[in-house]
């Protein structure tokens, strides 16, 4: 369930980064410099915020293997 909704918010941010980047090319050949400026801002927060949950996401998967592995463990000692 968790990859069909990586694959949305991928194609969501494609689109975003393609306008933003369209936009930043007509603004330069327009020549306003400071709206460029503060597009190129708001795509660099928005690649942090996006590179904050693709980090939350991994940091949840290595959660959910150490408990896998920790119950590995445990039935190996309840073995013996």
């Amino acid at each position: 369930m968790k990859n069909w909704i990586r694959k949305i918010v991928s194609i969501f941010w494609g689109a975003i980064f393609g306008v933003v980047g369209y936009k930043i090319l007509i603004i330069f050949l327009d020549g306003s410099f400071l709206w460029a400026i503060i597009i190129t801002l708001s795509v660099l927060v928005a690649s942090a915020v996006d590179k904050s949950i693709l980090e939350n996401e991994n940091n949840e998967m290595l959660h959910e293997k150490l408990i896998v592995d920790m119950e590995k463990v445990e039935k190996k000692k309840k073995k013996r």
